[in-house]
Formats: structure tokens, sequence, C-alpha cells
């Protein structure tokens, strides 16, 4: 991708795109015997940088439930963390100035060669790929080059997955981006509903003013505690991780994608989530409980927004890809918010 407005040099520049630094030092120690006697940078690209969805302004009630195709603000600033490019030097990843994602193009544009690291799942794939697509845009490649990092971290592996490189074209390559395209469809349209008809429903309860996003799990936990507290918060966080057996319509050793509700990074966000709302607390006990709030608020929902199959479901749509998933994701969401919106307006 030599940019031909840029003075010819002598050496090979590379651009390795990552998500984070400890993958960077990982790569610097074997890199340099790779690619001898040239000037390789790294990027930081984590993908919940990425992942901050740009809404549809001034939508009226009677247009839910909405569906649409996902769409990213492209800067958003994450706490205290920040992109930063990388040098490599001697073995070593040495970490430079954080970047802005114009800061970034300009770098990517003067490199011969841009290397996807990112990690090997359905959320780095889907990460790399809307990076490149926020960075250079219509002046992207067709393909990249892709670093497989599905074996060990040791050198050796390393070693072995450089000289193995695929490119973005590939077949399994494309099967993870379809999937965590499918993912961020049905989150996508989720959160948009949710803030809007979840959102009315709890502001309504609870008489607070300000927008309120009760996401996918915090929904279904909520229901699963009114029926289950109060229970010691590690045990229903290991619940969710391992006995979360749904109804049994889908087997758990077809899933590929979403290894339990949530994440490891999720799961107690999803449980604080509860108690900032006041639909959950703790208990004297350290036990956390449903509050009355939060059985109201169970109370004023569909008895179909109950699904302990959710995580599962989305796996399976995850596994068929986006373009094949998509009918059943438009027609989950439209069924389970349009039967919300109107028992909402019966309750009333």
């Amino acid at each position: 991708m030599q940019n031909l407005t840029t003075p010819m040099r002598e050496w090979i520049m590379r651009v390795i795109i990552t998500e984070k630094p400890s993958v960077n030092n990982m790569l610097a120690q074997v890199v340099g015997g790779i690619y001898p006697n040239e000037e390789i940078f790294f990027i930081e690209a984590q993908p919940f940088w990425l992942n901050n969805f740009r809404f549809p302004k001034g939508l009226s009630l009677n247009e839910y439930p909405f569906y649409g195709q996902p769409a990213y603000k492209r800067e958003q600033p994450w706490g205290t963390l920040v992109r930063r490019l990388s040098t490599h030097k001697d073995g070593l990843a040495i970490r430079g100035e954080a970047i802005s994602l114009d800061t970034a193009k300009s770098v990517m544009l003067r490199a011969d060669e841009i290397i996807c690291a990112c990690d090997w799942d359905h959320t780095g794939i889907w990460g790399f790929d809307l990076f490149i697509e926020q960075t250079l845009g219509p002046e992207r490649a067709s393909t990249y080059p892709v670093l497989v990092l599905s074996g060990g971290l040791d050198n050796n592996s390393v070693r072995r997955a450089f000289k193995s490189l695929i490119t973005t074209d590939h077949e399994s390559y494309q099967a993870l981006l379809s999937a965590g395209k499918a993912k961020r469809l049905f989150e996508y349209n989720y959160a948009i509903n949710s803030l809007a008809i979840l959102g009315n429903l709890y502001r309504k309860l609870s008489s607070r003013k300000e927008p309120v996003f009760i996401s996918k799990y915090t929904l279904q936990l909520l229901i699963w505690l009114s029926t289950n507290s109060p229970m010691a918060p590690w045990k229903i966080m290991s619940y969710m991780v391992d006995d979360w057996m749904g109804t049994g319509k889908y087997s758990k050793k077809d899933v590929r994608h979403l290894y339990g509700m949530g994440s490891a990074a999720s799961r107690s966000s999803i449980l604080q989530d509860l108690i900032k709302l006041g639909l959950a607390e703790e208990t004297a006990k350290q036990k956390m409980q449903i509050t009355s709030l939060g059985q109201a608020f169970v109370d004023d929902l569909h008895p179909d927004c109950s699904d302990v199959d959710l995580q599962f479901r989305i796996d399976a749509w995850m596994c068929q890809g986006v373009e094949a998933a998509e009918p059943a994701i438009r027609r989950y969401l439209n069924t389970f918010f349009g039967k919300q919106l109107r028992y909402k307006s019966k309750a009333r």
C-alpha cells in the first residue's frame, strides 16, 4: 500500500494491527527474525474502542420496534486507555505516543504491508475489519495478510504462524467476521429498542428521567433472579458460566462463540448494573436479591420477554453468519419488542 506521494524508501515498512500491548511484546520477540532489516510498527486497536454505536435520533414511539444496520461512532474516549503506536526495536515493542484514527491512517498509508494480528475470534476479527474501515475506508486494500494466533503463544508457535499467514478472504476469517457482524446486528437493534421500550418502563416505575439501557443479559438475569434470589454473587456468576442450560433446545456442545452468559469481563458489570439501577441489592449476608422495583419491572414485562435460550440462540445465529441469520434476528427482535410494546400499552 505504498503511498505514491511519499518518497521511495530503501527499506520495507510493515504495520501490525494487534489488540493490546501484551501481544505487541510477544510478537516483537520474533518479528525481527521474520522480517530482518525492516521498519516495523504496532498499532493497538482493541475492539471495545470501536464498539460505540451511533443511534438514530428523533424516532417517535410509533417507529418502534426499530430495525436497521449497525452504525458506529468514529472516535470515542475510553477512560484512561489510549490507542498507541509502538515501534519494533531489538526484539522489543517500544510504546510510543497515543494516536487518533487519522494519525493511524497516515501511518498505515505509508506501509508496504498491513498485517492483522488481532485475537483469532469473532471479536478480534470483527474489530480489525471495523478498524480498517474507520481508518482507511475507501482506500482499504481488497485483502490483508492475517497472523492466526490460535495455537501456543511461545516464540516457536508465533514463528510458525508468521510462516503460514492467511489472508482476509480465507473462509475461516470470513466465518469469524460474519459471526461478529451477526452479533453486532443483534446488539445494535436490541440496544435501540431497549433504550426506548424497556427504558420507558423503567422510568415509569422508578420516577427517574435519564436514559437507561438494560442489556440483553441484564434483563434475562433479572427475570431469573425474580425466582432464584437471594444468592451469593459468586454463585450467580458461576451459574452464568457453567450451569445456565437454557430449555435444552440448544446443545452446549454445539456452542462455538459464546461460552456462558456474558464474557469474563462483563459478568461482574451485569450484576453491578442491576444494583446501580436499583433492580437488585446486596443483603447484610452478602447475598444478592431482587428489589421491589426489580420485581415490579419483571411483573410489567410480557411473559415472552423471558428467554433462557438467548445466549445459545445468538451463538447459533453467529454460526450461521450474518446473511443467513438476519431474517431470524429481525423477526426475533420485532416479536420480542413488539409484544412488550403492546403489553405496556395494555398495562396502562
